[in-house]
């Protein structure tokens, strides 16, 4: 949306002003905006305020007092306004500005607005000139170029200038050196950038050009002054015949010449300042700097032992990890001290901030916080120094000259020191001195005015003619000078190219000291000479904003010392300042900018006035900051002007996406809260150190009786004693308050017994502290709890809470800010206690400033984030006990069901049917009946002996009862309970959760089960009422267990508890919803299961799923397991044995019910029972098994067994194998097969062969013909397996094979159990395609489940830990939008998190309706299952893919709903918003998704990633690195190839995710700089550019061609063009023209994967042709064209309809569309037309342009596709009212 801002500039012509000012509010086309700037004096200046009134936006001008001045408080009001707070773009705005003794026709603005369909950089019109009663129409010219406006201005004035707002500011804006001249000066630089113009041939504006009155730029003296100016910039520009003109056009106003034009400069007024040497100087100077580069270092060392005439000593900090040995060396022989980084802790110094140097260690090895180094630098010359030396801190850069000014050019001297030291000594505690050379700023700071002198003096030929007062003013060299004069002033340059331009060094503008002089200094920086020691104490401060601190914490130290009563002064002596020359890295340079600027803004606001309150501070704060941003952007723009001036556009990053990132990032810093804590901080450690004399005057005061512990705000903390705190105030007390309230502190164990008293006239309180103390660092929240709880009760609270105030005392936490910390309790005040508590457990690792930050957002109301979790927290506050937690739940389950008769199974105290008397007929029963009849209510019915109970109810509970038996016990409690219950009728059973047993504090306990999760075992539980003996048990126990009695399991519920620890919710009980089936026992059948030491990893899961799918609705009586223990080669083999593995997890499925018996091939005597013989050998000839398998039925106890081998994946409905097993045993055979997977039904047919995999046997019957046939060959290895011996034994009728569609199997073959894809078969998912097969069909694709719903949230995870599954799960649950899949991968955890993920899946309502759960049996990690996920999953295009990580979770209720309402706004992928819980004040935010591996990658891996899902298919080979899935930076190896895909990203501001990384991804985090994780780091940024630089082509066409036909040659030949061109070729994937194109691109010398891409119609990628490398499955059929044609440019060959449609879309969507002129519909509208849209405005040849050959088509791309990117924004329509 275009908008028009209006500016006038006025100055005391306030009659003038009415008229310009009506002529602009009454314009046709009204103006967006209207702003006057005054520069009158007060009188009119108010009169022009009345004037504007409720008109429009009135302003003072704020700049230099003259009409660029105006101009530019206007310019930077717009920019301020529009681009920096609204993020609006300059290329929409234009300006018109309007002299107050000019006017406008009516339809001026509208005539100019007429003209901007052409996106016109500029637009004039043509003027009536008034002057002297004479009116005079002047035209502009029709054409325009650089030197129109050298000799003369071609009648383009202010009022006729209508500019883009972009192209003003490339420009630089107006220059306020001139006092006139100033159009004609602007529009030249507007001419350098070769704009875009347009010319309207009507006079609209009205000049009034009377001479009689004061005017902003007809002053003569100023002409004169102005002109001569105006010639020395652009005189290299202007040929003979144009300078001749420019003097004759001078000298109608002024006198002039070429030769007076030096004169009339103004010129500098230099005072040369070189001084002599003066003897010497008899005290010692200690010389103190950093090191962080070596080079700089030796050269300042050499010039410090180059200096005579004094004693000195040098101490330096290496600010260097690990300097070389000759740097150490040379350090050495000059005698220097050297403190090395990594040893400064074990100097034995007292730095409060070296622990937090060291730990705050970046990549290179150097503290980059450079007040932590000069502090550490202060306590090392203190310590190094003695009480009469002299320090002199200096930065490492610095060398001991000066730079001056001689003849107007710079000059360099050696510094005489002695002179310096002995002017200072004695007369000032510090001395501040100067800079000379290298300005001590961030590049980004002076790089406009360098590139500006370079680009003159290069580019525009500048000669020696310079105005030199610029040098005059004192920050000449600063682009964000408050003063703008000199920002479009060239001077001298010294640069050779724009590397040195932006090498970091002063190229042209240097600092240089003119005279001796001194000043109030308001910084100290890198040159300051130490007179008194004590200064040495103060602490260097910076200003925290976030992760990042500020620069100028040097203004702070000298704002302390002078408020210490230090006399501080400051110098023009200087040091040469001179830096390294480096490469610019714009990134790095920007954060040093952004640094600097916060840094300067936060100093400027504490300058600028007194601050009572947060508040204020942060509303200067913001003005300041803001208008430094302004400059900021103006800089920047003009620096892109000056750069295309230079024909380098771009140059180094710099460009307009660069400006936009650094504004948004630099807006990220005004954050109200951050800001405020910043202030908070710093505020606080200046107070604490003014509180440093009353400190010490106390300690002194106490004496050597009294040890120091540490101070605060209000006092010194004292130790007397052993065991004796005593807090001495700084200010007398009245304790009166706290003695009416202390007197009950010693009930509460986290609170002392205080006394109150006045000791050497101070007022005192002291308590005693016995035993070890330790820092409070985390946790103790229930200890937190009862201080506040009992604070409460006592009518008091806390005002302040953090980790200062807490200490531990022999483990125990103990409160000590005692003092007016404790207030009288509100429940406001109460109410944020909580919360600062909660944060400060929850977030334990923030430092100071961020924890004060979060204060902050809570006094705002900005901390829902944070406060995540805060319900668990609160919870233990209601002390809330079993019933509270348990009970309700079992009750309402009650509910549902409407019992009539209810028995309570181990009913304790009876409260449950207590409270259900009313509601059923109640029965209790307990072993303790003498509390049942002391607590049993009327009306419920007590049970003495349960087994003489006879009546059946309809409904048993049993709480907390089968966790505290025996199993013996457990067996009996059930087996009492299902003889109770009616068939059908439902059981509520709770136990202890197992998942959660381990934890220690919760609610009810406050220690755990310590064993591992998968014992069975007892275990001494501290519960709130003392110890007791409880029963861990795994899930899989008691699944089994009931299942065992016939109860099937309807539902497992959790009941909500909390960790204390952690204060994530947790499960306290698991309460199982059953009914009684009945038991359906196979009373004489034996399940065995045949396994090996090769199937250690496959034997838990596959055996579950055997038991699982076979019982159902029936029990085998005994699970029996033969192990075959062979350790020689076997046939087949899929994997390594594990025996040691097999047999712990056979233990571990026998100890939890899953099996009964174990049984092993360690006797080979069954051999003569089965075949008459023995053998030494296991195995067949073939290599079948057979000894462990005889063994196996040997130890079988029933007449029947059902055999199985463990890799048979089964398909049972209920109660099938029952009626199975009753047709076998009904027939009579000896051996019964069931058949495969079948559509239908058949009857049972006789005289098949046994199935050796899987089948019935009768024993007895089969033992009757033993011993049976079997040959051994020369081995004396039996030929035949078992049952092909028995099959040659069996007569016709005694076997049978069922052919049941409800009963059947499937084998797994050893191929299949390789890998992860055995997950997806033991889901038991079987597809039709497996009708007839005894093998699984191999194609995984068919196995996995398929999601259905149109979202879907994924996540994986290992180990995750079961609280935080539950806390996502939770997260999920409690989503507005229900309508959404839950894919879980979960990557081979440990047992128990398997199995909670098996118990949510199969019995947790919610889970059941929405997860999918993929539990792997091998550890793939994160891509490889995101990859099988996409593939076989989520295979929809369309859906919406939401990324969770396992240990993560949604922070809000409508998460998914705020992403869903992104995609209906048209977004194909989404991020953010994100909370990182490590990082609790960070906000992150994306500067571009485009591009991103030009910033390091960005923020693109924000979370929540979502997706559509087709995005996925454009990831390719990204997520592998030679055939391996990548195992770091998977965030980027998915994201990079998507986002670059992504036509609409879109970024979430709001805070929907709670991100809380990993112990692994901290792991990951502390070796970000292992030289993998860079590795893999640069290839996949390498690979994004590589591929995603490559504009895409998209060749369409006829589809049903042959490889021999013109089209097909001629698409190949396309394709291969297109790559050897850079190009990347897409098609619609499928054959003729779409094969042939991609065929072709595949040939190219230059072709990488990724440069084929395929659009198909369909959902199934394998539908492409073979040269297709991405391939995208849309789903869309021929609805497609659009995603087959959004290209950078259309290629299309013959065609038929198809064609013709993808060629009208392409048309509709702006694209350039190249066709083939020889057959079909290309053909047809080559050279045409397709419709009579103007689709471009400037270009009149819009076409379907055509071609012969492929060269053809190339070039046509290279010259006309920069020119057809219109960006295509759908369909727009406007319905009539």
């Amino acid at each position: 949306m275009i908008q028009i801002i209006g500016v006038i500039a006025t100055k005391n012509r306030n009659e003038l002003l009415k008229r310009a000012l009506m002529s602009a509010i009454n314009q046709t086309r009204k103006l967006d905006e209207l702003i006057v700037v005054s520069d009158s004096d007060e009188r009119d200046f108010q009169k022009d305020r009345d004037l504007c009134e409720g008109k429009c936006i009135f302003l003072r001008d704020r700049y230099t007092r003259n009409y660029a001045g105006n101009l530019n408080t206007a310019i930077d009001n717009i920019v301020l306004r529009h681009l920096i707070r609204n993020d609006e773009n300059a290329d929409y705005i234009y300006i018109a500005f309007l002299d107050d003794d000019d006017s406008w026709k009516s339809n001026y603005i509208e005539s100019c607005y007429l003209k901007l369909s052409s996106k016109p950089d500029f637009v004039v019109s043509g003027l009536n000139y008034s002057s002297e009663g004479k009116a005079f129409p002047l035209s502009v010219p029709t054409y325009l170029e650089k030197t129109s406006f050298l000799a003369k201005n071609p009648h383009i004035q202010g009022s006729n200038t209508f500019i883009k707002l972009s192209t003003l500011l490339k420009a630089g804006c107006f220059d306020e050196a001139l006092n006139s001249t100033t159009d004609r000066d602007f529009f030249t630089r507007v001419m350098m950038l070769n704009p875009k113009y347009e010319i309207i041939n009507e006079i609209l504006v009205d000049i009034d050009a009377h001479n009689d009155r004061s005017r902003l730029t007809n002053n003569n003296a100023g002409k004169k002054e102005s002109l001569s100016y105006f010639y020395s910039k652009y005189e290299g520009l202007m040929d003979s015949e144009i300078k001749l003109q420019f003097f004759e056009r001078a000298n109608r106003y002024t006198e002039l010449s070429e030769e007076s034009t030096t004169d009339n400069l103004p010129h500098e007024s230099v005072k040369t300042c070189i001084r002599q040497n003066c003897g010497g100087f008899n005290k010692r100077v200690v010389f103190g700097f950093i090191v962080s580069d070596e080079k700089l270092g030796l050269r300042l060392l050499k010039s410090i032992s180059d200096l005579e005439g004094i004693d000195k000593s040098i101490v330096l900090l290496c600010n260097i990890e690990y300097p070389t040995q000759q740097f150490i060396d040379v350090v050495k022989e000059i005698n220097a001290k050297i403190v090395l980084l990594r040893e400064a802790k074990k100097t034995g110094l007292n730095i409060d901030c070296l622990s937090f140097a060291f730990d705050s260690l970046r990549k290179d090895g150097q503290i980059k916080d450079i007040t932590i180094s000069r502090t550490i630098l202060h306590k090392l010359l203190k310590t190094y120094s003695d009480e009469d030396d002299i320090i002199w801190v200096l930065d490492d850069d610095m060398d001991f000259k000066y730079l001056t000014r001689v003849d107007s050019e710079f000059c360099e001297c050696p510094l005489n020191v002695v002179d310096i030291l002995s002017r200072y000594d004695g007369k000032a505690d510090v001395v501040i001195g100067s800079y000379s050379g290298d300005a001590p700023l961030p590049t980004l700071s002076t790089l406009r005015t360098s590139l500006l002198d370079y680009v003159y003096k290069v580019y525009l030929n500048k000669t020696e003619r310079y105005r030199t007062d610029i040098y005059d003013i004192r920050d000449y060299y600063y682009d964000l000078s408050d003063s703008h004069i000199g920002l479009e002033t060239p001077l001298k340059s010294y640069a050779e190219s724009l590397n040195d331009v932006f090498s970091g060094k002063a190229t042209s503008r240097k600092l240089f000291v003119s005279e001796m002089s001194e000043f109030t200094p308001y910084c100290r920086g890198g040159n300051t000479i130490i007179f008194n020691r004590r200064v040495l104490d103060i602490p260097n401060i910076s200003p925290r904003f976030g992760d990042l601190i500020a620069r100028r914490s040097d203004y702070f130290w000298v704002e302390q010392a002078k408020k210490n009563g230090f006399n501080i002064i400051g110098s023009s002596f200087a040091t040469l300042h001179s830096k390294i020359k480096t490469d610019f890295e714009i990134e790095k340079e920007a954060d040093k900018l952004l640094k600097d600027l916060l840094g300067s803004s936060f100093t400027k606001t504490i300058e600028s006035e007194l601050h009572e309150s947060r508040e204020s501070f942060y509303k200067t704060f913001k003005q300041i900051y803001e208008e430094r941003l302004t400059r900021i952007y103006d800089s920047f723009c003009r620096i892109t002007g000056l750069l295309s001036i230079a024909d380098a556009d771009s140059y180094k990053g710099m460009n307009q996406g660069f400006i936009n990132r650094f504004i948004k990032k630099a807006k990220y810093y005004l954050y109200e809260p951050m800001v405020r804590a910043a202030y908070d901080v710093v505020r606080n450690t200046v107070k604490k150190y003014e509180l440093t004399g009353k400190k010490e005057k106390i300690i002194s005061v106490f004496g050597e009786e009294y040890k120091p512990l540490g101070n605060g705000q209000e006092g010194v903390a004292l130790l007397k004693g052993d065991s004796t705190i005593v807090k001495v105030f700084y200010e007398p007390q009245n304790f009166e308050f706290l003695k009416a309230h202390s007197t009950n502190f010693n009930k509460c164990e986290q609170l002392n017994r205080i006394y109150f008293e006045d000791i050497h006239g101070y007022s005192v309180l002291s308590y005693s502290q016995n035993g070890e103390i330790e820092p409070y660092e985390k946790g103790h929240a229930k200890e937190l709890v009862s201080l506040l709880c009992f604070l409460k009760d006592e009518g008091l609270t806390l005002s302040n809470v953090k980790k200062d105030n807490f200490i531990l005392l022999n483990g125990k936490l103990k409160f000590i800010d005692y003092g007016k910390n404790i207030i009288k309790f509100t429940e406001t005040d109460f109410d944020r206690t909580v919360k600062r508590t909660f944060e400060m457990l929850k977030y334990p690792a923030v430092i100071q400033n961020e924890f004060t930050e979060l204060i902050e957002k809570d006094y705002m109301g900005d901390d829902a984030e944070l406060l995540f979790g805060i319900d668990k927290f609160i919870k233990l506050f209601g002390k809330r006990e079993k019933e509270a937690i348990h009970d309700g739940m079992v009750i309402e389950r009650i509910k549902k069901y409407s019992p009539k008769t209810i028995l309570d199974y181990g009913a304790g105290k009876c409260k449950i049917m207590n409270r259900l008397k009313d509601d059923a007929d109640c029965y209790v029963f307990d072993v303790d009946t003498e509390t049942l009849h002391s607590r049993a209510d009327r009306g419920v019915t007590i049970i003495d002996s349960i087994d003489a109970f006879n009546k059946q109810v309809d409904l048993v509970i049993s709480n907390l009862v089968l966790c505290n038996v025996t199993e013996e016990w457990t067996d009996k409690i059930l087996a009492n309970i299902t003889k109770i219950l009616k068939s059908n009728g439902h059981a509520i059973l709770s136990i202890c959760d197992p998942f959660f047993d381990s934890i220690n504090n919760t609610e009810l306990r406050s220690k755990g089960y310590s064993g591992e999760y998968k014992e069975n075992t007892f275990y001494t539980k501290i519960g709130l009422y003392g110890p007791k003996e409880d029963y861990h048990r795994p899930f899989s126990y008691y699944e089994n267990l009931l299942k065992r009695h016939g109860l099937e399991i309807i539902e497992v519920l959790e009941t909500e508890g909390v960790n204390a620890d952690t204060l994530n919710p947790i499960g306290e009980h698991l309460v199982f919803d059953v009914v009684n089936r009945g038991i359906h026992s196979l009373n004489e059948c034996t399940l065995m299961i045949k396994t090996c030491p090769m199937d250690y990893e496959i034997v838990i899961p596959c055996i579950k799923q055997i038991i699982h799918n076979l019982e159902n609705g029936c029990r085998f009586k005994t699970r029996l397991v033969s192990v075959d223990l062979f350790d020689g080669e076997r046939n087949r083999r899929y994997s390594n044995d594990d025996k040691s593995k097999l047999l712990e997890n056979l233990q571990y499925l026998k100890d939890n019910g899953m099996i009964d018996e174990v049984v092993f091939s360690d006797s080979h005597t069954v051999y003569t029972e089965w075949f008459g013989e023995n053998s030494e050998h296991s195995h067949s000839e073939n290599g079948q098994q057979l000894l462990a398998t005889l063994n196996g039925f040997e130890n079988v106890d029933t007449q029947y067994v059902f055999q199985t081998d463990i890799d048979i994946l089964y398909k049972s409905s209920f109660c099938a194998l029952e009626k199975a097993f009753e047709d076998f045993v009904s027939s009579k055979a000896i051996t019964g097969t069931i058949g495969v997977y079948r559509q239908e039904s058949l009857y049972p047919s006789l005289g098949n062969r046994t199935e050796v995999r899987t089948c019935f046997i009768d024993l007895i019957a089969l033992k009757k013909k033993l011993p049976i046939k079997n040959y051994k060959n020369d081995n004396g290895q039996f030929v035949l397996p078992w049952h092909r011996a028995l099959d040659n034994a069996l007569q016709k009728n005694e076997s049978i094979r069922f052919a049941q569609k409800d009963l059947c199997f499937v084998h797994l073959p050893n191929s299949m159990k390789k890998h992860n894809f055995i997950s997806a078969y033991l889901l038991g998912n079987i597809p039709e395609e497996q009708r007839g097969n005894v093998d699984a069909v191999d194609n995984i694709k068919l196995w996995y489940p398929k999601a259905q719903r149109d979202i879907v949230v994924f996540s994986r995870g290992k180990n995750v830990g079961v609280e935080k599954l539950k806390r996502l799960i939770g997260s999920l649950k409690n989503q507005s939008c229900q309508d959404f899949d839950f894919v879980y991968f979960d990557d081979c955890s440990d047992f128990k998190e398997q199995e909670y993920l098996y118990c949510l899946s199969k019995y947790d309502l919610w889970c059941k309706n929405h997860m999918i759960l993929i539990e792997n049996i091998h550890s793939v990690d994160s891509l490889a299952n995101f990859d099988t996920a996409m593939k076989f999953i989520v295979t929809d295009p369309n859906t919406i893919v939401i990324n969770i990580d396992g240990d993560d979770a949604l922070l809000t209720s409508d998460a998914i709903a705020i992403i869903q309402e992104s995609y209906k706004n048209g977004a194909d992928m989404t991020v953010g918003g994100c909370f990182r819980a490590d990082k609790p004040t960070r906000r992150y935010s994306i500067d571009s998704f485009k591009k991103s591996w030009e910033r390091n990658g960005d923020n693109i891996w924000l979370h929540p990633k979502t997706f559509k899902r087709y995005l996925v298919d454009y990831i390719g080979d990204f997520l592998q690195e030679k055939g391996k899935y990548l195992d770091v930076h998977t965030d980027y190896a998915i994201l990079l190839p998507i986002v670059e895909a992504s036509k609409h990203p879109i970024e979430i501001k709001k805070k929907i995710y709670y991100f809380e990384p990993s112990l692994e991804n901290k792991t990951e985090q502390a070796q970000y700089e292992t030289q993998h994780k860079k590795e893999i780091l640069e290839k996949l940024f390498q690979k994004a550019k590589r591929r995603f630089m490559k504009p895409i082509i998209s060749v369409i066409g006829d589809a049903a061609i042959n490889s021999d036909d013109p089209e097909y040659f001629l698409a190949e030949e396309v394709g291969k063009q297109l790559v050897d061109a850079g190009y990347r070729d897409e098609t619609g994937g499928l054959g003729g023209v779409m094969e042939a194109a991609l065929k072709g691109a595949k040939k190219s010398n230059k072709y990488e994967y990724g440069d084929t891409l395929a659009i198909l119609p369909g959902n199934d990628t394998s539908e492409a042709n073979e040269f297709a490398d991405i391939r995208i499955a849309t789903g869309l059929d021929s609805m497609r064209a659009k995603q087959v044609v959004d290209a950078y440019a259309v290629i299309a060959i013959g065609g038929g309809a198809g064609t013709l449609a993808e060629i009208a879309t392409a048309w509709s969507m702006y694209k350039l569309i190249i066709a083939w002129n020889k057959n079909g519909w290309s053909a047809k509208l080559a050279n045409k037309k397709v419709d009579e849209r103007q689709r471009y405005g400037d270009s009149r040849d819009d076409k379907v342009y055509s071609f012969e050959s492929a060269n053809e088509a190339i070039e046509l791309i290279s010259e006309l596709g920069s020119k057809y990117q219109k960006e295509y924004k759908g369909i727009k329509w406007r319905k009539s009212k």
